[in-house]
């Protein structure tokens, strides 16, 4: 009921923790209905917690909150008893990871390096390394462990010394931080001086670091960055590095190989909840009679590709 879901974001926004409110009721969700003919009617709430990671999972999970967007390459789906609405309007476009790096600092040395890194990384491959760190273990330790299994060299730590290191940025989330790991340790295998500043807040604070030379490289998501570019990225790979590859030249920037793994914004809900209400499609969602709870990173209300992108393309209305 309604008040269930108040009380569930209400608790959320002014604790900032995942206790429960009224218990872990599975009979407590929406009910579906046919969708409404002006539409817009269902005002939904939004609550930040953090960017793919532990808070989110653990919200969805007791039913502090009704959809979570995380990661597909870190959902934990499966461990967790979620399920993935299906993006039936393509609003996620080609999200592959890839390196992004300051024009003048790559040579075929570091070219080849990072190309031997993206083509080991898989969507398959990066889910377990991911789970690792947000169970606790470092980026280091499960970047170091990836990098053994792919038979790539790499050297754990820097050397002491070194006086004109790469530095290698990452976001504050667990995908960039084990990727840019993965960078800075096979770059040192090859022989080139590297380090790993984590950490960094967002593309606002990472991206104006990377063009002025703060740092020099980091892990960076093909559909994301073109819109953030101001470009309009597709789930055509291709089209979407064709457009982004000369908006990152004019800051100096190129673009190495990207890797067949993807990491785009997901809709989960429970399983439970998805089979009592019928709902497989984010579209499904405009079809339920009762607001519902999101919760997901801070700037999802600010992202075409998360809140504004639900709204414009899926015409879900929410009170942020």
């Amino acid at each position: 009921p309604m008040g269930r879901i108040g009380c569930r974001a209400a608790l959320l926004v002014l604790a900032a923790v995942l206790a429960a409110c009224g218990g872990d009721d599975d009979t407590a969700a929406p009910t579906a209905s046919s969708p409404s003919s002006d539409g817009g009617s269902v005002v939904h709430q939004f609550v930040a917690l953090d960017a793919g990671g532990p808070l989110t999972k653990d919200a969805l999970a007791t039913g502090e909150i009704d959809v979570a967007v995380l990661f597909t390459s870190s959902a934990d789906a499966a461990t967790y008893g979620f399920q993935l609405l299906e993006d039936d309007r393509g609003l996620q476009p080609a999200e592959n990871i890839v390196p992004a790096a300051r024009s003048e600092i790559v040579d075929d040395r570091i070219a080849t390096t990072l190309d031997t890194v993206s083509a080991a990384l898989t969507t398959d491959a990066i889910q377990p390394i991911v789970a690792l760190v947000t169970s606790g273990v470092t980026a280091k330790e499960a970047a170091a462990a990836f990098l053994e299994e792919a038979e790539i060299p790499a050297a754990k730590d820097p050397a002491v010394g070194g006086m004109f290191p790469l530095t290698v940025g990452s976001a504050s989330f667990p995908e960039s931080a084990v990727v840019a790991e993965l960078y800075a340790q096979a770059l040192r295998g090859a022989g080139i001086e590297a380090v790993h500043t984590p950490d960094l807040g967002f593309r606002e604070v990472y991206l104006p670091a990377l063009e002025d030379g703060d740092i020099d490289l980091v892990p960076e998501f093909v559909g994301s960055l073109l819109t953030h570019l101001g470009g309009e990225p597709t789930a055509d790979l291709e089209a979407s590095l064709g457009a982004l590859t000369p908006l990152a030249a004019e800051r100096d920037l190129i673009l190495l190989e990207p890797a067949p793994a993807q990491s785009q914004n997901g809709f989960y809900v429970r399983a439970v909840d998805a089979a009592q209400l019928g709902v497989t499609t984010v579209s499904d969602l405009d079809t339920l009679d009762e607001p519902l709870v999101f919760g997901g990173p801070a700037e999802c209300p600010e992202r075409p590709l998360c809140l504004i992108g639900l709204r414009d393309v899926y015409g879900l209305e929410f009170d942020v």
